[in-house]
């Protein structure tokens, strides 16, 4: 019922459809991306070759499961809107809708919020920034940025919509408020995976050490009895399981880009 006579009204209700796929690609790129993330956050590099660090699986827990539970949640709203939609009840479709956006704004606050988490850890880190040009990077921020416009651009349409025909109704208010943190979330998001994509491995420089249970050197080794502090490669334990701890920092990025892949599957 609305009535334009402006040419360009024609023009973005013909072009509104096509924006439509870049949902689905922003997050085939977004996955894609957090994935190569997560598997280069614990590589080391040292003056001769890079290594692999092995890792335990207990280290890197939280993001998988809360991304599964967020990725069951949303297979399981989807598949209750599309049966109370094809009823045709106008109050089914409502309260799917409203379900819709209620799992769509918490799901987007989470990933908002696990996106600024790592980009403080980012801050907080001081690593050097990778230098030189490389087609596939270049390549894969380019593709991101792009997909991202798509969906930038379906939530400035309906945020100006709603606001210009007033915010009436909760469903009206829900799909603000998804459209602005969905805006958000790009944002935070791109600025996330694309500093983590720059960044340069880890370098191992010193020799390892450890702290040792002081009474057990004592035992073993009574030159050592003054020190409680001791290189690894004296230890008895092998060394590949001292290296297989993650630190806080690496660990808790590897939980985010965890979560974040089933996010933006979902």
């Amino acid at each position: 019922d609305c009535k334009c006579s402006h040419n360009m009204c024609d023009v973005f209700e013909k072009a509104y459809y096509y924006l439509y796929p870049f949902n689905i690609e922003y997050s085939l790129f977004a996955s894609a991306m957090a994935y190569v993330m997560w598997k280069n956050v614990g590589r080391q590099m040292d003056e001769h070759h890079s290594h692999n660090l092995r890792f335990s699986l207990w280290d890197v827990l939280i993001g998988p499961v809360a991304g599964l539970l967020v990725l069951v949640a949303g297979l399981a709203t989807f598949v209750v809107y599309e049966v109370d939609v094809a009823k045709g009840d106008p109050k089914k479709k409502e309260e799917a809708l409203t379900m819709h956006y209620v799992m769509n704004i918490v799901a987007i606050l989470l990933m908002s919020i696990a996106t600024l988490i790592g980009c403080i850890i980012f801050r907080m880190d001081k690593r050097e920034q990778v230098s030189g040009k490389n087609p596939t990077r270049s390549l894969d921020v380019g593709l991101l940025v792009g997909a991202s416009l798509g969906q930038f651009l379906i939530c400035y349409f309906t945020i100006v919509a709603v606001l210009a025909s007033g915010v009436q109704g909760h469903i009206n208010g829900l799909d603000l408020a998804n459209s602005i943190l969905t805006v958000i979330q790009l944002c935070l998001q791109n600025a996330f995976l694309i500093k983590g994509l720059h960044r340069e491995p880890f370098k191992e420089t010193e020799t390892a050490t450890v702290f040792a249970n002081v009474m057990a050197v004592r035992e073993r080794d009574p030159e050592r009895r003054s020190s409680s502090i001791i290189p690894a490669h004296t230890l008895p334990l092998p060394l590949t399981l001292l290296q297989g701890r993650l630190s806080w920092k690496r660990r808790i990025l590897k939980e985010i880009c965890a979560f974040l892949l089933f996010c933006n599957v979902i």
